[in-house]
């Protein structure tokens, strides 16, 4: 049986999503939404290399992910983010942590809504093997 969580850790948990209520969602499933459509493309001068400058922002939390893309359509450099403020020094002491991972599902969780449970279970048929 896992053990609970920590008072301490729970508290911070809380602590951060109740300041950070946006960030919570992005936190929890290690991405962030990125929709299509709502990306932009700066042109870079050809003296510098050419080619294009993406931004792309998350719908949840404000993060900023850019690309730099050749003429040619090639990507030319690694994904570069930009986070903003509180985003990662807040949750900086829980990265890796499986306690504050947990303890993000539990909030996500108990946020859904609930269904009724059927009012009787019916068993499923058995065949006897012989």
């Amino acid at each position: 049986m896992r053990p609970s969580l920590s008072a301490s850790t729970k508290a911070a948990i809380r602590e951060f999503i109740n300041t950070n209520p946006t960030f919570a969602d992005c936190r929890r499933e290690k991405r962030h939404v990125f929709p299509k459509g709502a990306a932009t493309a700066m042109t870079i001068p050809k003296n510098e290399g050419g080619g294009w400058l993406v931004t792309e922002e998350c719908d949840r939390c404000g993060t900023f992910r850019r690309v730099t893309w050749d003429q040619y359509g090639r990507r030319t450099s690694g994904l570069r983010y930009e986070w903003p403020d509180g985003y990662r020094e807040d949750f900086q002491c829980f990265i890796g942590d499986d306690d504050a991972a947990a303890a993000l599902n539990l909030h996500w969780i108990k946020g859904l809504p609930k269904l009724k449970a059927p009012a009787t279970v019916h068993q499923l048929p058995v065949r006897k093997v012989a």
